[in-house]
């Protein structure tokens, strides 16, 4: 018989996966336990999909080094946002994508923010941004801890949750909610997780992002076939699409819930 604590216990022992919240690994051990009778293949594979799907963006010993540093101060925040891939790579387009989603989305007080990363230390630079409760979630419970250190230093209504969104969400209204650059990782891990997730967020607006290059800058027509699939998933489900915009690096849709 599959000892899933053992296997649990043996994915936390690595330096390389100990950040991870337990829900998030706990599903995917017993997604890959149905797959295979011994306990090093489940361990083998369960490691493969948390790298694929969810530490490759981090630089952990970046985000490590940085997480006593002084959040008041605006160049240590900027440090912050390069030890992201998709924050890093967002800085060229910040200001412009925040002002066009805001000019389209009106009347916002609060923000859930799915698969965070450190998408909320863009606050004390944007200022469509300030001024609003936040919630930010992500597997991963070093960045969790940083947002909610800076969150604290920088007097802002938010608050950070360690949190698998395949297995949970919020059920509680929030005004806007982003999906930056995370259906696709959703997706490849459970079939239809992004149309059930869209239906299952009590929201006004939703924005979704794409990327349309690769994490090492290539072009290979993602931007195309991630706009295709959207739009048919749109239209498939008659989601309400009242904003689109590609960026230099990144797709942008905004979903109107009615």
């Amino acid at each position: 018989m599959i000892d899933e604590a053992k296997i649990l216990d043996s994915i936390l022992a690595s330096k390389n996966y100990n950040m991870l919240c337990n829900d998030l690994i706990k599903r995917i051990i017993s997604e890959e336990a149905k797959k295979f009778n011994k306990e090093k293949d489940i361990i083998k594979h369960v490691k493969n999909k948390l790298h694929t799907n969810v530490d490759l963006f981090f630089d952990n010993n970046k985000i490590n080094a940085l997480i006593n540093s002084d959040f008041k101060n605006d160049a240590c925040l900027l440090e912050l946002l390069k030890a992201h891939t998709s924050t890093n790579e967002r800085l060229s387009i910040v200001q412009e994508m925040y002002f066009d989603i805001f000019k389209k989305c009106k009347k916002i007080s609060s923000v859930l923010d799915l698969g965070a990363g450190l998408n909320p230390i863009y606050i004390p630079f944007v200022p469509e941004l300030q001024n609003k409760k936040y919630l930010a979630l992500d597997v991963n419970n070093n960045t969790t801890a940083l947002l909610n250190k800076f969150f604290i230093e920088r007097n802002i209504s938010g608050e950070a949750v360690s949190c698998d969104i395949l297995s949970k969400v919020p059920n509680e209204h929030y005004d806007i909610v982003f999906m930056f650059k995370i259906l696709p990782l959703l997706e490849k891990q459970k079939k239809n997780a992004a149309i059930n997730l869209i239906n299952s967020l009590d929201a006004k607006y939703i924005v979704i992002t794409f990327p349309t290059k690769t994490v090492s800058g290539r072009d290979v027509n993602m931007e195309q076939n991630y706009t295709n699939y959207f739009l048919n998933l749109a239209n498939s489900n008659k989601l309400k699409i009242i904003f689109e915009k590609n960026y230099s690096n990144e797709a942008v849709f905004i979903i109107e819930k009615i």
